[in-house]
């Protein structure tokens, strides 16, 4: 028996270090990723199109974009076929790249600060963040949920405030798929991407 406790807790603090290396490497992978968006909004070798396209690119790169359509379709996702679901995404994609891509020219400015993170299991995480606007004093409290993804982490959801946007697009989701189905919800997507491209160009 005295040998059985002796091996759980070799594996115990086996395990520990690598939990917390990895809870110090998702804080230091939003991070990263806030450094790199700056540096591209900073870079006076781009202009502005070459800019977008270096954002969308790194937006796609770091954004578990597959795990959000599923995520805020909620139990929808299941009865979609496989041509209706790989259309749904695509227009999903192309919806969060014309929301919030665009924004990012706002941010150059901007000053972050990493307040904390939380490990929440299974590989996934939960990095707090304060941002301040240089015209005032507000400050904007965000947390990022991330999930480990091999070497690296992915971002699977944003709360901005203690609103959580996968959460906001389930309901919004869901009353559009109940009294109209997944086809107007894509239409209604495509028509927001075309309207979001059409006010940042």
């Amino acid at each position: 028996m005295f040998s059985m406790y002796k091996y759980l807790f070799l594996i115990l603090f086996l395990w520990l270090p690598i939990t917390a290396t990895a809870a110090e490497d998702a804080g230091a992978f939003v991070d990263a990723t806030a450094r790199r968006v700056l540096a591209v909004l900073d870079n006076k070798e781009l202009n502005e199109d070459a800019k977008q396209q270096k954002l969308k690119e790194l937006f796609s790169e770091v954004v578990d974009v597959d795990f959000m359509a599923r995520s805020a379709l909620g139990a929808n996702w299941r009865s979609l076929d496989p041509n209706t679901a790989a259309q749904y995404c695509q227009t999903y994609h192309a919806y969060l790249l014309s929301l919030y891509v665009p924004k990012f020219r706002h941010y150059h400015a901007h000053r972050y600060t990493i307040k904390g993170v939380t490990e929440r299991g299974q590989g996934q995480y939960a990095i707090s963040m304060s941002v301040s606007s240089p015209d005032n004093d507000t400050n904007i409290n965000l947390t990022y949920l991330l999930a480990s993804s091999g070497a690296t982490f992915k971002i699977h959801d944003i709360i901005a405030e203690n609103v959580s946007l996968l959460s906001t697009q389930r309901s919004d989701f869901s009353s559009v798929l109940k009294h109209s189905g997944i086809h107007s919800l894509i239409d209604m997507l495509q028509a927001k991407v075309n309207n979001n491209t059409k006010s940042s160009s």
